[in-house]
């Protein structure tokens, strides 16, 4: 089916302002679904389109975003929350978070059936901040829901980002879980314990310390430099064991010491 001109104004415009389009009348809508049926359009939530070909050029985060700015051109009061949210506010986090549903704020408990396109977190008194062009929760607030959400090994790179780059402390974060009445022990499991950590420098680091701890490993230390004949080595964790004294002849049984 071919694209229309009025069709193709409509997603020029788009394009320009990084979101996707959607159909202002019912002829528009019929058009557009039509050629999403045809495989020309790519349909990303209802009433919400990219070409087939501009959807396969973006990453994972940057489709929720596209997606997310079109939503919030409808529905100006929507704070988008969870995964959106970390992708507004450029946080480091794995890919495979984002399931294609669209998570927002809700302040007060849903009155319609549960959608698998769109995810409500109760959050009654939300403070919402501006980032990457749509309205999402602060960067406190999406910390903890994500953490509520999803497991140690998804969410300890968007801790160790967001205090990296100096976006919030911890001490902001405990502040933020003392407001809500929910239990927060997951956030903080990564806060109390020092999972999160800055020095943390990039998604690989991220996701393999979350797997020694899951794992049940000593927390390794980060970032340590070594010098090696000279020369200054750094390695991403280190175990730093104490050494353990000989036992100079000396041997247990039963319990107590005796000389061998």
């Amino acid at each position: 089916m071919r694209i229309s001109a009025g069709i193709q104004t409509i997603i020029d415009q788009a394009a320009k302002e990084k979101r996707c389009f959607y159909g202002s009348t019912h002829s528009q809508r019929r058009a557009m679904l039509n050629l999403a049926r045809d495989g020309e359009l790519k349909r990303t939530y209802c009433n919400t389109y990219m070409t087939a070909h501009q959807w396969d050029e973006l990453v994972p985060p940057d489709r929720m975003l596209y997606t997310a700015r079109s939503l919030g051109e409808r529905h100006e009061r929507r704070v988008f929350a969870g995964h959106i949210a970390v992708a507004a506010h450029k946080l480091d986090h794995p890919w495979r978070i984002h399931d294609n549903t669209v998570v927002i704020a809700a302040s007060c408990s849903p009155t319609v059936r549960p959608s698998s396109m769109l995810r409500r977190i109760y959050a009654p008194r939300v403070i919402s901040c501006t980032k990457s062009g749509i309205a999402v929760t602060t960067i406190e607030r999406t910390l903890i829901d994500c953490a509520l959400t999803y497991s140690l090994q998804d969410v300890l790179s968007m801790f160790d980002s967001a205090l990296r780059l100096e976006l919030t402390i911890k001490d902001a974060i405990l502040q933020e879980c003392d407001s809500l009445r929910r239990d927060a022990g997951r956030v903080l499991r990564a806060l109390h314990y020092d999972y999160a950590d800055a020095r943390s420098e990039n998604g690989g680091e991220f996701e393999c310390r979350a797997v020694i701890i899951e794992a049940g490993f000593m927390v390794p230390e980060l970032q340590v430099e070594f010098n090696i004949d000279g020369r200054i080595k750094r390695v991403d964790f280190v175990h730093q064991m104490a050494p353990v004294p000989p036992t100079c002849g000396r041997h247990t049984a039963g319990g107590v010491g005796s000389e061998a």
